[in-house]
């Protein structure tokens, strides 16, 4: 995200483009298994900062490559997931993301085994 930046000195303007920085990464990303319920939980807490946040988008992984799988509004903290395969490692990462799709840093990965 770029902000701009005018000011007068002795009847000339300038204007400048300066970084302002990505939206926060998101807080006490969690993940839970209940093999009862063939379910992964997903849970959060809103980052605390002046920026903008419009959406958060989380990412999987079982093997290889990340899959950008869930985008939901920033009045979301939870998340019910209820594909998972059983006997499975599932790894997942977190992003906010602003009003210009400009992401935060990704949240710590989490890690769920549902071999257990």
């Amino acid at each position: 995200m770029f902000c701009v930046f005018f000011w007068s000195e002795m009847n000339m303007f300038y204007d400048y483009w300066l970084d302002c920085g990505r939206p926060p990464a998101p807080v006490g990303f969690r993940a839970t298994w209940k093999s009862e319920e063939h379910a992964i939980y997903l849970s959060w807490r809103h980052p605390s900062s002046s920026l903008p946040i419009h959406w958060y988008q989380i990412h999987y992984r079982s093997v290889g490559l990340w899959v950008p799988f869930l985008t939901v509004p920033v009045s979301t903290t939870s998340h019910v997931w209820r594909s998972a395969s059983g006997g499975t490692i599932y790894q997942f990462r977190m992003y906010t993301v602003d009003s210009d799709g400009v992401y935060s840093q990704q949240s710590p990965t989490v890690t769920v085994d549902t071999r257990v």
